[in-house]
């Protein structure tokens, strides 16, 4: 279903850059259902294991190798917004198409990018809480 709506919704793509770790198994399934090859990862989090929101903390160890003209980001949801408010301003390159994709959306979330290029699944609850099959 997500596959569909970025098909629909979005321009093609070149990479795949995922927001880990809850985006790690939805990045490479979306990767690969789109045949892009081109993987990147990025590694930030704003919640603890506690499932507590907290400052945003950036564990990414590489510079990004983002040389292709569209890439789409990938998250399994977006709840206050800091995350990908965070990437999209240090993706901002010229010339390049960012977009991005989710499973969730929380409602009353503070993300600034632009309707347009976000394609999701559910919009949700602010106060509604998911549990991942990942989060054994």
């Amino acid at each position: 279903m997500l596959r569909a709506k970025i098909l629909d919704e979005l321009p093609p793509i070149d990479t795949v850059l995922i927001i880990t770790r809850g985006g790690l198994h939805l990045g490479y399934y979306i990767a690969k259902a789109l045949g892009i090859r081109d993987i990147q990862t990025f590694n930030v989090a704003s919640y603890t294991d506690g499932n507590q929101q907290e400052a945003l903390r950036d564990f990414t160890q590489h510079s990004l190798n983002l040389t292709s003209k569209s890439v789409l980001v990938i998250d399994d949801l977006i709840d206050s917004g800091a995350t990908l408010n965070y990437v999209h301003g240090i993706l901002a390159i010229p010339g390049q198409v960012i977009n991005y994709a989710t499973l969730y959306l929380k409602k009353n979330h503070r993300c600034k990018i632009p309707r347009e290029k976000l394609v999701f699944l559910k919009e949700m609850d602010a106060e509604e809480w998911i549990e991942f099959y990942y989060e054994l």
